[in-house]
Formats: C-alpha cells, sequence, structure tokens
C-alpha cells in the first residue's frame, strides 16, 4: 500500500487557523515554549518582535537540549502517538500544539540535531543544517501589534521551571515567590499500557502565588497560564491538568477541589473583602476546607463575637444584638456552608449562648444544680414561698430551685420555662437569699412568672404581664395578707438588685 492511500485525511492549513481565531494569540508562544520545557533543556531563549509596518511577528525560539527534537515528523503529523501522554509532569499529549502554531504562520523553520524542515507557501522542504545541541524554531506569525502585545503580556505570566533559565527578548523570566504550597489528590488525563488517554487520580504539589498588582488570579499548568480564574491566588499544578480541547478551561468540581485545599493553606492571608468573594465561598462549602479556615473564613464575615439566629428565642437573638453580636441569618450561607459550620462547631445559636429561660435548653453539660438538702433557712424559704405565690397569681403547680452557675457561663439572675423558675446563685449571690423576703424578691419573681404568657421582654405586652401580676399580688395582700405573714414577707423591704 502506498504512503498517499494510507493517508486517510488531509488537513487545510487555512481552515485549522481560522478555527483558531478565538484563542488567546499567546498560545503561539506557550505552546512552542512548552515543547522547550519538556525537555532536558536548562536554557531556553525567546525572541517575539513585531514587524514594522506589517501584521507579522517574528519567533525564534532556542533549547539547550542535547537530544533535540526527538522525531521531526511530530512537526507536522497531527495526533501521532506522543511519549508525551505518559508522563504526568509534562505537558503535551496530543501532539498537536506544534501544528496549531504552524496554522498561524506565513514561514517557519524548525532545525534540530537530527536535521531540518522548512514550512513555506510552497509546502514543506527538508534542509541539511542540524544543530550541535537543542533545536531552533524560527517563524514568521500572522499576528496584529495588539495582538502581539496581548500575546507578550500573558507569556511573561509564565512560572519558569526549577533550574531552568528562560529568557523572553533579552530579559529572565523570574519566579515569583511562592506563598504556600500543599499536596492534593487531583484527577490526571495519562494514557495506559496501550497508548489510550484515561482519567486518573495522582498526588502532586501545588504551588500557590500572589498574582501581579492588577491582574487576576489563573490556574497553570506546570508553570504555563491556561485557565483565568479571577481568585485571589494563582494555583501551579505540577502535573497535566484536565483541561478542555481549547485548553481554557476545567471541570468544575476540579476548580472546587483546588479552591477548598488553597483557602485551607491560605486562610491566614484572607481580608474581609477575601472572605465575600466566590472562590472563598465555594472553598468553605467544600467538606475538604479545615476547621481552621473553615473558622477564619466565617469570623472574617462575622466577627468573633457571632452566633446563629434562634427563632425559638427571639429575645436571646435581642440580648446578643444588644451585645454587640453579629446574628447569622438561615439565608447567609448556603446548605454546604451550614453543614461545615455544624460539622466544625464554630457557630452556636443564640438561644444556647444567652438563654432567655422562656424555654430552658442545656447548653450541653450539667448544670449545677443546689441540693436542695443544703438549702440555708433563707434558700428554702423563698424556694417555697416563689411555689405558693405562683399558685395564687397563674394557677400552676410551678417547681422551684437553685442552681450555682457562674456568670460567664449564665448571666441570667433567674429564668423560667415548663413549669419551672430556676434562681442562679452564682448570679444573685448568697446574700440575696438570705434575711426576710422583700419587695426586691417580687420584682424578679413578677418578671420571671411574666414568661409564663409572654416570651419576649422587649414587648408592651410583657411589661403589661408584670403589671398584671402586681396587681394580682396587690389583691392577693387586701384579701388574705396572712399568706405574706406566713412566708415572712416584709413591706418596703428592698435588697441589693444583683
Amino acid at each position: 500500500m502506498s504512503a498517499t492511500a494510507k493517508n486517510w485525511f488531509d488537513v487545510d492549513r487555512e481552515g485549522l487557523a481560522k478555527l483558531l481565531a478565538d484563542r488567546s494569540p499567546a498560545f503561539v508562544l506557550t505552546e512552542v515554549y512548552s515543547n522547550c520545557a519538556d525537555t532536558e533543556a536548562t536554557r531556553i531563549e525567546i525572541e517575539f518582535v513585531p514587524v514594522e509596518g506589517r501584521p507579522l511577528s517574528t519567533l525564534v525560539v532556542h533549547d539547550d537540549d542535547e537530544n533535540g527534537f526527538a522525531d521531526l515528523s511530530h512537526a507536522w503529523t497531527l495526533f501521532a502517538e506522543s511519549s508525551r501522554k505518559v508522563d504526568a509532569e509534562k505537558r503535551g499529549r496530543f501532539n498537536l500544539g506544534e501544528k496549531l502554531v504552524l496554522a498561524r504562520c506565513d514561514s517557519a523553520e524548525i532545525v534540530s540535531t537530527r536535521g531540518g524542515v522548512r514550512f513555506d507557501a510552497d509546502g514543506r522542504h527538508p534542509l541539511r543544517r542540524r544543530t550541535e545541541a537543542g533545536s531552533v524554531f524560527d517563524a514568521t506569525v500572522r499576528m496584529t501589534r495588539e495582538e502581539h502585545r496581548q500575546a507578550a503580556e500573558e507569556f511573561l505570566r509564565v512560572i519558569p521551571p526549577e533550574g531552568v533559565e528562560v529568557l523572553f527578548n533579552g530579559a529572565p523570566l523570574r519566579r515569583p515567590e511562592r506563598v504556600a504550597s500543599f499536596r492534593a489528590k487531583l484527577p490526571i488525563p495519562l494514557a495506559d499500557a496501550e497508548g489510550y488517554l484515561r482519567r486518573s487520580v495522582r498526588e502532586t504539589v501545588v504551588d500557590v502565588y500572589e498574582p501581579p498588582s492588577g491582574r487576576v488570579g489563573y490556574l497553570f499548568e506546570l508553570g504555563v497560564p491556561v485557565v483565568e480564574t479571577s481568585d485571589r491566588f494563582d494555583y501551579d499544578v505540577r502535573q497535566k491538568i484536565p483541561l478542555n480541547a481549547d485548553r481554557d478551561n476545567v471541570p468544575p468540581s476540579y476548580l472546587r477541589t483546588l479552591r477548598a485545599l488553597a483557602l485551607n493553606a491560605t486562610a491566614d492571608r484572607l481580608s474581609k473583602r477575601d472572605a465575600a468573594s466566590p472562590w472563598v465561598q465555594e472553598g468553605a462549602s467544600s467538606p475538604l476546607v479545615s476547621a481552621e479556615a473553615n473558622e477564619r473564613v466565617l469570623t472574617l464575615q462575622f466577627t468573633e463575637k457571632r452566633a446563629v439566629y434562634d427563632p425559638s428565642d427571639p429575645e436571646a437573638n435581642k440580648e446578643l444584638l444588644n451585645r454587640g453580636y453579629t446574628l447569622i441569618s438561615g439565608g447567609s450561607l448556603s446548605a454546604e456552608r451550614w453543614e461545615n459550620v455544624r460539622r466544625d462547631g464554630i457557630a452556636a445559636p443564640s438561644g444556647q449562648i444567652a438563654p432567655s429561660g422562656v424555654k430552658y435548653s442545656a447548653d450541653g453539660r450539667p448544670e449545677r444544680v443546689v441540693d436542695p438538702a443544703s438549702y440555708t433557712t433563707g434558700q428554702r424559704g423563698l424556694v417555697e414561698f416563689t411555689r405558693d405565690l405562683a399558685w395564687k397569681l397563674i394557677g400552676k403547680r410551678i417547681e422551684a430551685r437553685i442552681v450555682n452557675e457562674p456568670p460567664s457561663a449564665r448571666p441570667q439572675r433567674a429564668w423560667y420555662g415548663d413549669g419551672r423558675l430556676t434562681y442562679n446563685l452564682g448570679r444573685l449571690g448568697r446574700s440575696w437569699f438570705e434575711g426576710p423576703i422583700g419587695r426586691h424578691h417580687l420584682e424578679l419573681i413578677f418578671h420571671e412568672l411574666a414568661h409564663d404568657e409572654v416570651s419576649d421582654h422587649l414587648t408592651r405586652e410583657f411589661s403589661n404581664e408584670v403589671g398584671r401580676l402586681a396587681a394580682k399580688a396587690f389583691d392577693l395582700a387586701l384579701i388574705d395578707p396572712s399568706f405574706f405573714t406566713y412566708h415572712g414577707y416584709v413591706a418596703g423591704k428592698s435588697g441589693a438588685s444583683s
């Protein structure tokens, strides 16, 4: 069978060039550079100069890899088997890049250690020249002056490999200062034993850099910028990336994983403005976000004095607002972020931080309940008076008890709920319970019993209910004054209101 019969396809160079019209012109530079960077070269020189008065640019790329171009025919053979597609830390996989570059050229020459080839208007011609070491790509590229400027500007973002000197128009490309690194298990397109590309997962290193001032973040593949992310940082993945055919995007799940792990590595560098940005919000929504990074983001958004809005305890919500807390409403976070907040326990409901006592709920540890057998005479008398007065005023047999909670844990003097009135010895002090029962005791009892009907302190209904109970107590004193004398009440006696 003849060589011509074997060739099923012909490729129209001009048609291919038109298909590339939407690509950034920088791909001409990065494709040729990547070929050099994937070799054993230690020095890569690039000269890229616009042609005066014409929409053309000259591009000369020279590397010092002693082996040169492994197979010169790959320069014009589409999709030939590429040795690089089995190597995780080499960029090539389709053997397509050189052809895409040639489609933009008016003329080009490739000279390497095994010979050379020229492409021009008359076709492809072998050259007798060869290099002692390395390869030289010399081309005239169809490109406007603005495209030239854009291509040069984008290429200057390239991060050279360690140990490789890259010169662009005589000036060395400098490696930016790395701000963080992390290891990640990421999807990667690699060839199997038979040469077919398969998706697999491989652990690699991702380096994080601060972009130059005025430039948004990019995703890099082995030092070459490929996807604009608009994130705060640049991410350089040190292996192949699962890019689409146009090499300008990755699967959303891939970027989400990177953002979560980058957030873990850079959380201490974030500002309040960063915390509200989409990349941080997406990273904080991932199950991969660490507890430390998750808390840092929540603190930047809602301060350290924060609580979850508690619809079951509106009074606690108001109390914390008065104390300068920020309340996090249900709609402030996505469902995934709420899951992570609960997972890490970094925001408690306001009803747990400042329970009003309207509906008692435990705060995660047993309360320090005072044993009735250890009550002093004054404590026992007040508990009995509270039970009996509640029966007279609200018609319910309530429980009255004393706990000894420190003010740091329970700042309330007392609370009422579910038929129980609780006095806090730790807040009231021992002297409050001693001596005759007086007006200061009644004030607190009226306040707490009013919660039997009204939950919210800060309403007119609550103050009306306190007044109603006080009026009933006044009637009781006129109708049955012995009730008060029996319990040792002393009219006009008023203690310190702790």
